[in-house]
């Protein structure tokens, strides 16, 4: 019995748990497509600071346009409208609107046009620089169109990326949608964020059990041979010792 012995002290050892332990939480903690949407801070049309990091636990539709824009801003925010429209749970879900014309797009400029959309999005604005890095770190491209020999140096056009980008509860980037997207495929993309399976569950939004286990199943789907072959890792030391104690079990009872 002293080979069995030693046999279960090397497979249940603290080495090999935190061997099995570590490549568990590497490939599972690793496992992440999403990255963390970055944070910002800037000032709606009711002149209240918005933060992005203050909106976690809820679903954040965000896209970026400007008041004067003639075709692509208008029609993006109303597919954003008719997607949202008898969605269950409307609480859960943030409307964020960056602007991309900090200049000409003032508080009490968002305020009037805020007037036309549901009370409850969030049109933001701040300084130039505050809101160039906003369009920085989400990849939008702006560029301000000089005004002509015909019109004022007011009516100047923006050039810029039209996107909208879904970010989860737990404040990652879930998807974008570029080009022309329809509002069913807003629509799909906000369900499945909002669903109730997105909450968090019992052990609430922020649990760290709850993320690691989200990120596990990720891992399995996106990479199943890599995760069944740790799961063989993890599970060989049991079913190892398992069939050395039948083997020790029927070898004493052979006659």
């Amino acid at each position: 019995m002293s080979h069995l012995v030693s046999l279960a002290r090397v497979l249940a050892g603290p080495g090999a748990g935190a061997i099995v332990a570590l490549a568990l939480l590497g490939a599972c903690s690793a496992n992440d497509a999403r990255a963390l949407a970055p944070g910002f801070q800037l000032t709606d049309q009711r002149q209240e600071t918005v933060s992005l990091g203050n909106l976690r636990g809820r679903v954040v539709v965000l896209t970026f346009l400007y008041t004067h824009c003639p075709d692509t801003c208008p029609l993006y925010v109303s597919k954003i409208k008719q997607a949202l429209t008898g969605l269950a749970a409307p609480g859960d879900i943030s409307v964020i609107a960056v602007t991309v014309d900090p200049e000409r797009d003032t508080v009490e400029q968002l305020g009037t046009f805020a007037g036309n959309w549901p009370a409850g999005w969030h049109f933001l604005t701040g300084n130039p620089a505050e809101a160039a890095r906003v369009w920085s770190s989400y990849g939008v491209y702006v560029e301000k169109e000089e005004a002509t020999l015909h019109s004022t140096a007011h009516e100047y056009g923006v050039t810029h990326s039209a996107k909208v980008v879904l970010i989860d509860r737990r404040g990652y980037t879930a998807s974008e949608l570029k080009g022309d997207w329809t509002a069913a495929e807003l629509r799909k993309g906000v369900e499945l964020l909002a669903g109730p399976g997105q909450r968090g569950g019992s052990w609430g939004l922020s649990s760290p059990v709850v993320t690691f286990l989200q990120r596990c199943g990720e891992f399995a789907s996106s990479h199943p041979w890599v995760y069944m072959g740790l799961v063989f890792l993890i599970t060989a030391p049991a079913l190892g010792l398992s069939a050395y104690l039948l083997r020790v079990f029927f070898h004493t009872k052979s006659p």
